[in-house]
């Protein structure tokens, strides 16, 4: 049986998600991909290699973003879960962690561990610690509005997205905001609304184990996504937020006599705040401003620079690399080998991401894709 099911919702990239089979071959996982393209991938619609199964669903259009994650979160038949990016992977054993987490912290709503971000160097992959690393975020206050306020106040809300779930969480939240229309909203409401919801649930905290791996980029912006956030907008989510919430704890009013919908959207509307405030300063600025933004761009054009040779030197001689910067970028071994006392099987979990990526920088065309033959000669 599945320990926990993995859910990703992706459009236009069913290579990245034949790859993703490859690394979780074999282990007890579920994978349900929710798919968004015009066309089905051509794989069929489930299959399984050892305890590892999969589904596939698809919902036309770049704006059904919502109605597909309702769809695959009503397939969850396992007590965790969580959403992942079709590019990027969670490691198995990150998985077993956070879920052996929760299960002893019932206040937590979700639980993960360390992030690093791939790099292609001119020879090989890369790793460099994800910028939370250095700065953790964590929802620990005892009050949900508390908690609320201080996730849309701390410009944060991306950390804890890719965590392990309670299912029973997200299947409240996603029959709650399935019908959501998307269109002439911003990208990032499906982000803001269920982290919304996640933070008056409970609490997050991360992990001091690796747990994901960043790969590729995020979604370029869609015909009739917008990146600004509206004030209705953001009326509309914390109507749908406080919904979610007061639906999930319906046989617990203790957790809602205080919470109104208005609170969550006072708590909210920074996110169109910001936006403003920023406009206005550059505006007031003048020529001060243009001059901070000339000595900005130059400031990164010199970054990358810096950039460009320190790959150089990690290519061609690393062991001076390591030297002159050890917390610098890391091969998959070096990441490997420095986590696997944390856990025995850390080690070979890494280098099977590794093998994966190099071996289909790209993803895995369906010409490759092979359940009898290729997949399982892939699997290390």
């Amino acid at each position: 049986m599945a320990l926990a099911t993995v859910v990703i919702i992706s459009y236009n990239r069913q290579d990245a998600l034949r790859r993703q089979i490859l690394y979780y071959a074999k282990k007890p996982i579920h994978l349900i991909f929710a798919d968004g393209s015009n066309e089905d991938w051509g794989s069929g619609d489930s299959g399984s290699i050892g305890e590892m199964t999969w589904e596939y669903l698809r919902i036309s259009g770049s704006l059904t973003y919502l109605k597909r994650l309702a769809e695959a979160t009503s397939r969850v038949r396992t007590e965790y879960m969580l959403f992942l990016d079709d590019e990027e992977c969670v490691l198995w054993t990150g998985i077993n962690q956070a879920i052996a987490f929760l299960s002893v912290n019932s206040d937590h709503v979700c639980a993960g561990g360390s992030v690093y971000t791939t790099l292609l160097s001119r020879r090989r992959l890369c790793l460099v610690p994800h910028y939370n690393k250095f700065n953790q975020f964590s929802l620990t206050l005892n009050d949900p509005i508390r908690r609320f306020y201080y996730l849309f106040n701390s410009k944060r809300t991306k950390s804890c997205y890719y965590q392990v779930l309670r299912t029973a969480d997200v299947k409240v939240f996603a029959e709650t905001v399935g019908n959501y229309s998307l269109c002439e909203k911003s990208r990032y409401a499906p982000e803001y609304l269920l982290l919304g919801f996640l933070a008056l649930c409970g609490k997050y905290e991360p992990g001091n184990y690796p747990f994901g791996i960043r790969n590729g980029g995020s979604q370029p912006e869609l015909d009739g996504e917008s990146e600004e956030i509206h004030v209705r907008d953001v009326a509309e989510m914390a109507d749908l937020i406080y919904a979610a919430f007061r639906k999930r704890n319906l046989h617990d009013d203790r957790t809602c006599t205080d919470l109104t919908s208005n609170d969550l959207e006072e708590s909210m509307s920074g996110l169109t705040k910001a936006k403003d405030d920023n406009s206005r300063e550059l505006r007031s600025k003048g020529l001060i401003g243009r001059f901070k933004t000339s000595v900005n761009r130059i400031f990164k054009t010199s970054l990358r620079l810096l950039s460009v040779i320190a790959h150089l030197v990690f290519d061609l001689c690393p062991s001076l690399y390591e030297l002159v910067r050890p917390h610098g970028l890391w091969s998959f071994k070096k990441f490997a080998i420095e986590n696997d006392h944390l856990r025995g099987d850390v080690y070979d979990d890494i280098l099977s991401i590794e093998q994966v990526w190099v071996n289909s920088p790209q993803g895995v065309r369906i010409s490759d894709f092979d359940l009898k033959t290729s997949v399982v000669a892939r699997i290390p």
